[in-house]
């Protein structure tokens, strides 16, 4: 292990000389750039960060740090020529670590992107799930079935910031999601809640899928919800009432 350490240092020495700790203190910010990538890309999946900095705050910050890590490897980067650039990418620094690094870095957002949200927004009880959303929300009464199993989930993210809440009895499954919704737009208009919101409703059966599907979607005090339930083809199916009467029970629930 020594002597390959050694030949790698002996190789970049040759390219180097005397900018080799210069070369070394580059490197070595481009290191802490990797965890620190995650680092941030975590963050952004935290609840309590995003409603509390925004999403064009979390931008802002993962900017900044990108720009003052690129300052900071250009102040330590030896500018080489077109020769010593050609003698460095042959070197076992170049061909392995520095490559093995990329696919560190893409391996770690893959990461980030697909499991972090996950692992960080589990399911959880629905009194806790609206404490971590952080924001009153409406939600239903009363509903169709007696669910056998209920809970909820923050999705957060950039961009991206929502709580899903789950009713399931069997097959049949009621699904409200909850966004922030400072432009609302309607497309069919066609129903309306006792108080006097629009709302759309729609009604989706493909032929080859086991199951009905009811979605109803509106907009009340800066939140938009839908309501979607699904159910099986076995099971009879519902009508636009049955979504309106759970849409008007719907009460403020505070974290």
């Amino acid at each position: 292990m020594n002597k390959w350490l050694n030949h790698i240092r002996s190789e970049l020495h040759e390219i180097y000389g005397e900018s080799y700790p210069r070369f070394l203190r580059a490197e070595m910010i481009v290191f802490t750039s990797y965890p620190l990538t995650f680092l941030l890309l975590s963050l952004s999946f935290q609840p309590n960060i995003i409603r509390t900095i925004g999403s064009w705050g979390m931008v802002g910050i993962i900017v900044i740090v990108f720009f003052i890590m690129l300052y900071l490897e250009n102040r330590y980067q030896v500018k080489l020529n077109q020769e010593m650039k050609q003698r460095y990418k042959q070197t076992i620094y170049y061909r392995w670590i520095r490559r093995g690094l990329w696919f560190v870095l893409i391996s770690l957002v893959y990461l980030t992107g697909f499991m972090l949200p996950q692992w960080l927004n589990p399911p959880q009880p629905i009194p806790q799930a609206v404490t971590e959303y952080g924001y009153p929300v409406q939600l239903p009464t009363k509903l169709p079935f007696k669910p056998t199993k209920q809970y909820a989930e923050v999705k957060a993210g950039i961009f991206h910031y929502e709580m899903d809440v789950f009713y399931e009895h069997g097959d049949t499954r009621l699904t409200l999601y909850i966004n922030q919704d400072e432009d609302p737009k309607l497309f069919l208009n066609n129903a309306t809640l006792k108080n006097r919101i629009k709302a759309d409703y729609e009604e989706t059966d493909i032929p080859d899928d086991q199951y009905y599907s009811y979605d109803l979607t509106w907009y009340q005090k800066g939140f938009s919800y839908r309501l979607s339930y699904s159910s099986s083809k076995k099971d009879p199916k519902i009508n636009k009432g049955v979504l309106l009467n759970i849409a008007n029970s719907f009460k403020p629930v505070h974290p």
